[in-house]
């Protein structure tokens, strides 16, 4: 109920490897296409397939949400065909279409498929799901991935053999072992938590022989596929307004091309037929007054049942306006007749009357009678939609009626309207003719008004009612109600006030026999957004805010090892026990030890929460007063400006209360907050733009909580500081930078990652460039940090000093070269993560680096760079590490 999102996009096989293209997605509420954008219907991150709503759609319940997407199996290299044309003379188009995609069996991405492999695949034919093989195989035990040892498990006198068991020794026989889903209650392994560098499947004995898992050690080979689809047709008009269309398909669609086993069925057929024509029944005048025209038309539609569609070409609710199965196959052949003829009554009213027949071999049929009408006169507005279908399968018969309707009246600058639905669907078993708990019935209406000038400010307030009834011991009895209220309003007129909100409060009652006793689901949706522009732009604020309800993902992550320096994490052995674990890896600080990145994988794990966010931004500039003729005190704050940044993302457990808002409680270790991102920045500035003398402080405090499958993981970062810029002459300036600041890392699982380091950060710099060719520079800084947590008291002072050189030559190049000398106190032990952030990844004593890089541009479109960095620490060798890199500009 009221879920605004995210919703994850999902393939059939949860293990393949699924690449979201951007920007093909289509998403649709109630078979109603939705534009993407924040300030719309949704917004996707294609990084993590998730899809959430705005404000602007309330997700209940009853929305029926449908999401289609594009993606790209890497298994094999794949060819992909396209050709068309078309022949116009005079009324008559003739056209031609093919198309073809198809998998090279002999070159494979992403798997490599043995000779047993593929003598399987050449054996089941289009039976895939038995294109199965053992997912385990022995290998040599490394500390980078997760292994396990196979043994007999004896469990109530039954004893298992060959059950898989996470192993971490290296003396035993080891195998790399791969899990696919296969359905709950279909395996005997299930996810567990742990420290481990992946996910970890634990062995769960069955229950008098019933599994209890939803994993197994199997791998799901994936066979090569074709698919090849061939049109011809043709487009005919004759008369005046007659029209006649004509299509021919040719399917192929090859799930196995290793195999020509059951081939028989890869082909398939289908056409389209239609024709459609209008009579003017009355003339009427020059103007069409007093004219009624008379429409027609009739078509049939067939596809074999080997058919194979490319993509959907029906209607995104095809089925359910069918009431058939929602699955989209075609089992059987099908055909499609309809007949349809309406009138057009003096330029006042249309109405229309369909008939159609939907038949399935011998398995379905199905009749629906469709009625459209419309009336227009002066300010008035009616429509009027209505379908009546009776269908029968081998199992059930349903008979399905449907409406909506909508009256609009313009009343001066006002305008009120009535809209409403209704749907009764019963569904029968034969041949008794017995009510099935899958009917229903439910009836909402809204009442409404707006303004009917929307090209300045819009104004809509509404009600809404709904009334759902459910099939309770082959009855329709009452299930729930809801009640929703709301308002829209947009100021877009003014240029310097734009505000956009909307809010929608929303009580939902249970009725059923079994609910009855549910306390009311109460909900507010809301959303509101104001840009002011002020006092010749003194003041420029944008405020965002929106506030509703959704799903939290757990994550989880592992570390995948790269090429040095193409990665940004660390992996520190805190235990010595060489094994890599969730908790051992740290953001590196030096090339050399960035080998590896984090890797984010989603789960189906959600929970439901309560979701807030505010934005908030603030930019003040006195400057714009400041005249010729202006008092001291107006030249003196001319020199003064402002920014302020606010932001939150909060995510709390799911509750019932309306006016809940706590946007400024950012305590992270609140036990009802699930998520959160949290950012608030404010900065002075003095003399921003001065050559000579200027400063700013800046006071910025960011918070991050996220939920993982092993518990939560928060990290705040609080910080004080203040800059300071002082050219003492055109060759000599001074510069300063003092820090003050908290860093807190709390950790659910992993208790040896939780600190909160309290620090102070001095840095000092005298610079001496007597040409803009050369600058030299003299540093020093001081750090002090102190773990304050309950149980640390880790303290650590880093006293920095160096020099640098930088050296530029117009259009040929520059060089650069840095050394420091960094001196280290620490009174604990170094193997913790603790230490790892408070030293740097530097030792106690007396540490060294070094760093040069030149860069040369060798032509107008050519440049090369040379890097070189070194260190040495105390009781460690002297780290080298050197890099080359040549460009090349187009």
């Amino acid at each position: 109920e009221n879920n605004q999102g995210p919703y994850r996009l999902r393939g059939a096989d949860n293990e393949t490897f699924i690449i979201v293209l951007s920007g093909t997605e289509k998403v649709y509420i109630d078979g109603k296409l939705l534009t993407r954008g924040q300030e719309n219907d949704y917004i996707i991150d294609y990084n993590n397939a998730e899809v959430t709503f705005t404000a602007r759609n309330l997700i209940t319940k009853d929305k029926r949400i449908i999401v289609e997407f594009q993606y790209a199996e890497r298994n094999y290299a794949r060819s992909l065909y396209f050709m068309n044309t078309d022949f116009t003379s005079g009324k008559t188009r003739l056209f031609f279409n093919f198309y073809q995609e198809s998998d090279n069996r002999n070159r494979t991405l992403m798997q490599d498929l043995s000779e047993e492999q593929k003598l399987i695949m050449i054996a089941v034919g289009d039976t895939l799901s038995s294109a199965v093989v053992p997912g385990f195989q022995e290998a040599t035990f490394n500390s980078t991935e997760v292994f396990y040892r196979k043994t007999d498990t004896t469990v109530n006198a039954i004893t298992y053999s060959g059950v898989m068991v996470y192993s971490t020794s290296p003396d035993s026989i080891s195998y790399r072992v791969r899990f696919s889903f296969v359905g709950a209650g279909n395996g005997n392994y299930k996810q567990t938590q742990s420290s481990a560098n992946g996910r970890v499947y634990q062995w769960i004995a069955p229950v008098n022989g019933i599994r209890q898992g939803d994993h197994e050690p199997v791998i799901q080979l994936v066979t090569p596929k074709k698919k090849q689809m061939l049109t011809a047709g043709m487009d005919q008009q004759f008369g005046k307004s007659g029209k006649l269309n004509l299509e021919l398909s040719n399917t192929l669609n090859d799930v196995n091309t290793f195999s020509r086993v059951d081939s028989r069925d890869d082909a398939g057929q289908g056409v389209k037929f239609n024709v459609s024509n209008n009579s003017r029944i009355i003339k009427g005048d020059s103007t069409g007054k007093g004219k009624v025209t008379l429409h027609y038309g009739a078509g049939f539609e067939f596809l074999q049942k080997n058919f194979s569609q490319i993509e959907r070409f029906r209607s995104i609710e095809f089925d359910r306006d069918w009431n058939r199965n929602l699955n989209s196959r075609i089992n059987n052949d099908q055909s499609i007749a309809t007949a349809s003829f309406g009138l057009d009554v003096f330029k006042v009213f249309t109405g229309t009357y369909s008939f159609q027949q939907f038949t399935e071999g011998k398995s379905f049929i199905g009749t629906k009678h469709n009625l459209s009408n419309q009336l227009t006169k002066g300010p008035l507005r009616a429509t009027y939609q209505s379908s009546f279908l009776q269908s029968k399968d081998l199992l059930n018969s349903t008979s399905f009626y449907r409406h909506k309707s909508g009256v609009n009246l313009k009343v001066k600058k006002m305008q009120l309207n009535f809209s409403d639905e209704l749907e009764h669907n019963m569904f029968h078993l034969l041949p008794n003719d017995s009510v099935l708990n899958r009917s229903y019935q439910f009836w909402e209406w809204e009442g409404s008004v707006t303004n009917t000038d929307t090209t300045g400010n819009y104004l809509k307030l509404f009600y809404k009612e709904r009334k759902d009834l459910r099939a309770y011991s082959r009855v329709l009895s009452d299930s729930a109600s809801a009640q929703n209220a709301g308002l829209q309003f947009n100021l877009i007129r003014f240029r310097n006030h734009v505000l956009r909100t909307s809010f929608t409060l929303r009580q939902l009652k249970f009725l059923g026999p079994n609910l009855a006793g549910n306390a009311p689901d109460n909900n507010m949706v809301s959303r509101f957004e104001y840009a002011p522009k002020l006092w010749k732009g003194f003041l420029q604020s944008t405020v965002y805010f929106e506030s509703g309800y959704g799903l939290e993902l757990k994550r989880e992550f592992s570390y995948i090892e790269v090429a040095a320096g193409q990665g940004q994490y660390y992996w520190n052995d805190y235990n010595g026990n060489g094994i890599k674990e969730l908790n051992e890896f740290e953001l590196a600080l030096y090339p050399d030890q960035a080998i590896y990145i984090r890797v984010w994988t989603p789960t189906n794990t959600y929970v439901r929460v309560n979701r807030d966010q505010f934005s908030y931004s603030m930019f003040l500039r006195p400057s714009v007063f400041k005249k010729k003729n202006s008092s001291p005190f107006v030249k003196f704050m001319s020199r003064l400006s402002t920014q302020t940044a606010y932001r939150i993302d909060k995510k709390n457990q799911a509750s019932t209360e309306l006016l809940r808002l706590d946007l400024f409680d950012v305590r992270s270790m609140d036990t009802s907050l699930i998520a959160m991102s949290y950012n608030f920045r404010q900065a002075l500035f003095f003399n921003q733009s001065s050559p000579v003398f200027g400063f700013d402080y800046t006071y910025s405090d960011n918070r991050n909580k996220q939920l993982l499958t092993n518990g939560f993981e928060a990290r705040d970062v609080l910080l004080h500081e203040l800059h300071v810029r002082w050219n003492i002459t055109k060759e000599i300036g001074f510069f300063s930078n003092s820090v003050l600041g908290e860093k807190t890392n709390t950790s659910q699982y992993f208790a040896s990652r939780n600190f909160s380091i309290s620090y102070y950060e001095s840095e000092s710099r005298i610079s001496y460039q007597p040409s803009t060719a050369l600058r030299v520079s003299l540093v020093y800084k001081r750090t002090d940090k102190l773990n304050t947590l309950a149980g640390g008291g880790q303290h650590a002072i880093l006293d920095d000093a160096g020099f640098d050189v930088k050296y530029n030559q117009l259009g040929k190049g520059s060089l650069n070269a840095r050394a420091n000398f960094i001196m280290i106190q620490f009174n604990d032990i170094l193997t913790s993560p603790v230490a790892f952030e408070m030293l740097n990844a530097l030792k106690p004593g007396e540490n060294f680096t070094w760093n040069l890089n030149y860069q040369r541009n060798l032509s107008n479109n050519m440049q090369i760079s040379l890097t070189y960095e070194g260190r040495k620490s105390p009781g460690n060798k002297i780290v080298h590490i050197g890099g080359a890199q040549v460009r090349a500009f187009f």
